[in-house]
């Protein structure tokens, strides 16, 4: 709604009540055309975020509990980064939320065979930023022989047991990925 400077909630209590979309064109409620999915070029991007409260759940110790989201979990508030590209618009709601974005440590990349030419450049943008690429075997293939460092790592389908090789579900679980 902030974002498209349209009052979604609005719209969508006048809908229940038996307006048209019609309607609600005609009278300035909704835009003209469309349906709000399709980017006007030129437009800015919004990205909005949630703000948990993490930094709530600790041990008696002062440690951090693995907190698993649910529907008792309830943010705080919302941040909203906006700018005319997704990655300064997601930037600035990590920043306004609290997060750092990560600037280095080991990230893991698994791509659709009909996806591994679009992602070779965005993950060579990660390496050159200091990032470790872990891949499933395919994956890794395609970015070797692309001129980007990645080691192999087994799916959990993969390993079997007395494998010295951890599989990737081993890896997130002891935290060897960022």
């Amino acid at each position: 709604s902030k974002a498209t400077n349209t009052s979604l909630a609005k719209a969508a209590a006048l809908l229940m009540l038996g307006k048209s979309i019609a309607q609600l064109r005609e009278e300035g409620a909704l835009r003209a055309e469309g349906d709000g999915s399709t980017p006007i070029p030129g437009a800015p991007v919004a990205v909005k975020e949630a703000v948990m409260p993490f930094n709530r759940f600790r041990t008696t110790a002062g440690a951090f509990v693995d907190t698993l989201l649910g529907p008792e979990m309830r943010s705080t508030g919302e941040v909203m980064g906006l700018s005319d590209n997704f990655g300064t618009a997601y930037a600035k709601a990590e920043a306004a939320a609290g997060g750092a974005l990560p600037t280095g440590g080991t990230i893991f990349v698994s791509i659709a065979d009909r996806d591994k030419r679009h992602a070779i450049w965005p993950i060579k943008r990660l390496v050159d930023l200091g990032f470790r690429v872990l891949a499933t075997r395919g994956t890794a293939a395609v970015l070797r022989r692309n001129g980007i460092a990645a080691d192999d790592v087994l799916k959990l389908h993969e390993r079997h047991d007395g494998d010295a090789a951890p599989s990737i579900t081993d890896m997130i679980t002891s935290g060897q990925i960022d």
